[in-house]
């Protein structure tokens, strides 16, 4: 994830993130992938809390993330602008909760 190498350019530049807020539209992942969970740079990078839009309706997440920073002492909000957050994630959520791919059509005559 790209906020897992800001959070590590943090530590090169000297720069504390331990006072930061990050916003994110999507719960951060806490299962292992392709890459390493987000929760996991989230939490070594002991961030003052996480706001997040939408909680990821995927049987790998479904809160867990979530509570893996509220686990470790990181304030969480959720909901915050979650109808925006909806909508930017809706081929993600659509895939998360059917098994289905989301498809847009154009027909012209």
């Amino acid at each position: 994830a790209e906020f897992a190498l800001a959070l590590a350019d943090c530590r090169t530049l000297a720069v504390n993130p331990q006072a930061a807020t990050m916003y994110v539209t999507l719960e951060p992942c806490c299962h292992q992938g392709k890459t390493a969970p987000c929760t996991d740079a989230i939490i070594a990078a002991k961030l003052a809390k996480v706001v997040v839009a939408t909680i990821d309706p995927s049987e790998q997440a479904a809160g867990r993330g979530i509570e893996q920073l509220r686990n470790a002492g990181i304030g969480v909000q959720t909901g915050v602008c979650e109808t925006e957050g909806k909508l930017l994630n809706a081929p993600f959520i659509k895939f998360a909760t059917t098994g289905r791919c989301w498809v847009v059509l154009k027909w012209a005559q």
